[in-house]
């Protein structure tokens, strides 16, 4: 069985990188309860733990993805608020930094 991720969340981005798993952003709670989450972190499946990182600068929810260039993590737009407002022209780079070998 694997561990559960540390920030239990929904609509989240997620990219895997040489191996590893990154997950950051997204929301926890629900309806109008819900909270938005800065919370970018690590799975190492070779080894089965989590790690938290830095977290992103804005917290924002309804990623739809990220991406891996020039050794940088993207991840565009996302909603700012909670209630079904509209998306983000946020564009939050992250550069990991953190090895799990």
């Amino acid at each position: 069985m694997l561990p559960q991720v540390p920030t239990q969340r929904n609509h989240l981005a997620v990219v895997g990188i040489g191996g590893k798993v990154y997950v950051a952003g997204g929301r926890f709670g629900g309806g109008f309860n819900s909270e938005r989450t800065a919370a970018l972190e690590i799975f190492d499946p070779a080894t089965g733990t989590w790690h938290s990182l830095p977290p992103m600068p804005t917290p924002t929810h309804g990623l739809v993805g990220a991406a891996f260039v020039n050794g940088r993590i993207h991840i565009p737009g996302g909603s700012a608020t909670i209630g079904g407002g509209t998306g983000t022209v946020i564009h939050q780079v992250y550069r990991p930094t953190l090895s799990c070998a």
